[in-house]
């Protein structure tokens, strides 16, 4: 456990702790100036938090980078550190006199942290378990009332049910369904990114019954071969005649498509060799007839006749290259289909045809196959995967109705005992990926408020969490009473508690005796947290 902090900083100079509930009190009316809420943050900064850097920056900017020495004792045995404000990220373990002798990172210090506080593995860190029940002002979690969980007010609810689940030690029961889902589902997105860059041929139910049909085809040729490979000859003719049959219908289409294209390159060349235009010179006759007939407009004819043929002319001779172009490619085409053709005829006896037909109806048989066996295995994974989310949310479920259970039950003994038997629990309702805690016809802000500390106070008793943090503004709105009862809550105990309170005279005498008893640190104008004070300006 924590038994010092201190600081070359600290007014105090050092503050012990004790088992058990550790109470940082204020004056009466003061406000945080004189560092109640900052002395809890520093709690929090010893126990491998980060948030005294931000909300606390100010102190830094007053104070200059400082540090804060600690220790805790654990079988008998006092382990001391070191942690500054610009070095944070780095702890250094420290000999009796706190001269540091060994560097540890942050994570290195909270695993050490979990360690030593945490009697069983859990699949939780330890900042993750801490730091949401931490509640010091202004962390969202102080004034979070209607959702305990979140240890920001935007996190994600799924998360938080993976937090409470982890924090109950139950996530092992559920990590290997949990490892399968997001296994088979990585297998289902390698399959899809397969399709998307066509690695693998994505098909149709219908294309795969066709698949399925063709498989049957190619299957019973090639048994006929194998079957009547003794009449290979025959064979070979069947073979040939069918690639033959095949090759004529490719040269077919082909010459279907030629024959337009010839007649079009014709038609072009003609119009090309026709291609004429008036010229000036054969006007010239025109004048001997009609004398007084326009030069100019004459001369604008024939310019006019001129510009159009060219256009005309550049356009045949395009239309021409197309054509040229397009027929070439059909004949070199039709060109390769007879030599296959040549090719096939002379090897109707012999046996490389056959194997060569074997050998195409093998390779498409093979990517037939292929194509079927993704699109089963597509299926399958979708099912699969569908199976596993059913399992997994069942068990997800089992465990997080139980721990509702646990927590419910809790919640209720605490009521009881701070408000009476016939007072309302607030009650918890978890599912897989939400959650809600309220209490049925009471929505004033002291209930919420007192509903949080009793939410905390079940989970600390339940569970392994090692300490609890509750600054000032929670008890702010709950009745005077409700506050009182709540100290004998935090006695029940043995696992430190830290909470900063004020006025503590209206808490009754006999709380505020106890309070008194329990406090490490008393702060008011005149004893303040650090040795400078730079918000007196904000008491009022």
């Amino acid at each position: 456990m924590l038994i010092e902090i201190r600081s070359p900083q600290l007014r105090a100079g050092n503050i012990s702790f004790h088992a058990g509930l550790n109470v940082v009190l204020g004056d009466k009316n003061a406000t945080n100036s004189i560092g109640k809420s900052t002395a809890l943050m520093i709690i929090d900064f010893v126990f491998g938090g980060d948030t005294f850097l931000e909300t606390n920056s100010d102190a830094i900017t007053a104070l200059g980078h400082h540090f804060y020495e600690f220790s805790f004792l654990f079988d008998g045995a006092v382990t001391r550190f070191r942690r500054d404000t610009q070095n944070p990220t780095i702890v250094f373990k420290c000999a009796d006199d706190y001269q540091p002798v060994q560097e540890l990172n942050l994570r290195s210090y909270t695993s050490w942290l979990k360690e030593k506080y945490l009697t069983k593995g859990h699949d939780i860190s330890f900042r993750a378990m801490v730091g949401l029940f931490s509640r010091i002002w202004p962390k969202s979690n102080v004034t979070n009332v209607r959702h305990p969980l979140h240890a920001v007010a935007n996190q994600a609810a799924s998360d938080c049910i993976s937090t409470i689940i982890k924090i109950f030690d139950r996530y092992n029961e559920i990590d290997s369904a949990s490892a399968a889902v997001t296994g088979k589902d990585s297998e289902k997105k390698a399959l899809n990114t397969a399709f998307k860059y066509s690695i693998v041929e994505r098909i149709s139910k219908t294309q795969y019954s066709k698949n399925v049909v063709d498989l049957s085809v190619i299957q019973k040729e090639v048994d006929v071969i194998k079957n009547d490979i003794a009449k290979f000859s025959l064979n070979i003719r069947e073979v040939v005649d069918r690639d033959l049959l095949d090759l004529k219908s490719q040269k077919d289409e082909l010459l279907a498509k030629k024959l337009p294209l010839q007649a079009n390159l014709q038609r072009t060349q003609r119009n090309l060799k026709e291609n004429k235009f008036i010229k000036s010179a054969q006007f010239e006759s025109l004048r001997d007839f009609f004398p007084s007939v326009n030069a100019e407009r004459i001369a604008g004819i024939e310019l006019f006749h001129s510009s159009l043929a060219s256009v005309l002319k550049k356009e045949l001779q395009e239309n021409q290259r197309s054509l040229f172009a397009q027929l070439e490619t059909i004949d070199t085409a039709i060109s390769e289909i007879d030599t296959r053709i040549s090719e096939r005829l002379k090897n109707y006896d012999n046996p490389v045809a056959l194997i060569e037909r074997v050998s195409s109806l093998s390779q498409k048989w093979n990517k037939l196959r292929r194509e079927n066996e993704y699109y089963t295995k597509r299926g399958d994974l979708d099912r699969e995967l569908s199976d596993l989310m059913v399992e997994l949310s069942n068990i997800k479920t089992s465990v997080l109705n139980d721990i509702q259970a646990l927590i419910n039950e809790e919640i209720a003994k605490i009521v009881k005992r701070i408000y009476g038997e016939e007072s309302k629990a607030p009650h918890l309702t978890l599912h897989e990926t939400n959650y809600s805690y309220q209490v049925t016809d009471d929505t004033g802000t002291g209930k919420a408020y007192s509903n949080l500390v009793v939410f905390d106070l079940a989970i600390f008793e339940l569970s392994d969490l090692p300490i609890l943090i509750h600054d000032s503004p929670l008890f702010k709105n709950v009745e005077n009473t409700t506050v009182a009862k709540f100290i004998s809550e935090y006695e029940r105990f043995a696992k430190q508690s830290f909470i900063s309170l004020d006025e503590i005279d209206k808490y009754g005498t006999a709380a505020a005796a106890r309070l008194s008893a329990l406090s490490v640190l008393k702060l008011d104008y005149t004893n303040v947290l650090y040795n400078k004070v730079w918000r007196r300006q904000e008491a009022n």
